[in-house]
Order: C-alpha cells, then structure tokens, then sequence
C-alpha cells in the first residue's frame, strides 16, 4: 500500500509517476513540473483523485518548514492541492 502524505525529491520524480500514477498538480502553468503534464490548483477544487503529486510553490515549501500559516502564500489553493487525494500525497520538495 502506498497511503499517506509523501516527500519526493526531485531526482525521484519520474519514478514516483511510473509507479503510484498520480495526478500531478501545480499552481499555475509557468510551475516547473520536470516536463510533466499537470492541471492547476484552482481547476481541480472539488475533484478528487486516488494519488496527487504536487509541485508547490516556495511559499508553501516554507510553510511546510516553519508550520507558520502567514507564510504560505494562498492557503487556499495549499489547502485545495492537499485535500484532493485520497489515498497519497506527493510534494516535491527540492
């Protein structure tokens, strides 16, 4: 089983996807997501899928270090990307 929230590195990237096949997110099309096809954060609100692999954005990186919410930039699209999967959660994190 692959459940839970996951960190992944971005060496890691295209193997995470060959093999949990997930839904890749990222915050708007300029993000880098390696080559990778993606949708926005703000398309998928109310979606759900099995396993999200999320690109963030610097801020909410930052928020995932400090836990301090006035650093996260849009809480609301953080809070969107993480509640859309089901079973696991990727975010790239380098």
């Amino acid at each position: 089983m692959h459940d839970g929230m996951f960190a992944v590195s971005r060496r890691e990237v295209a193997e995470y996807i060959r093999t949990h096949a997930p839904t890749v997110l990222r915050y708007n099309r300029t993000s880098n997501t390696l080559g990778f096809p993606a949708q926005n954060i703000g398309v998928v609100k109310g979606r759900t899928f099995d396993r999200v692999l999320l690109f963030p954005t610097k801020p909410m990186l930052a928020f995932w270090s400090t836990r301090d919410p006035k650093i996260a930039g849009s809480r609301e699209k953080l809070y969107i990307a993480v509640t859309r999967a089901r079973f696991s959660l990727g975010i790239v994190v380098d």
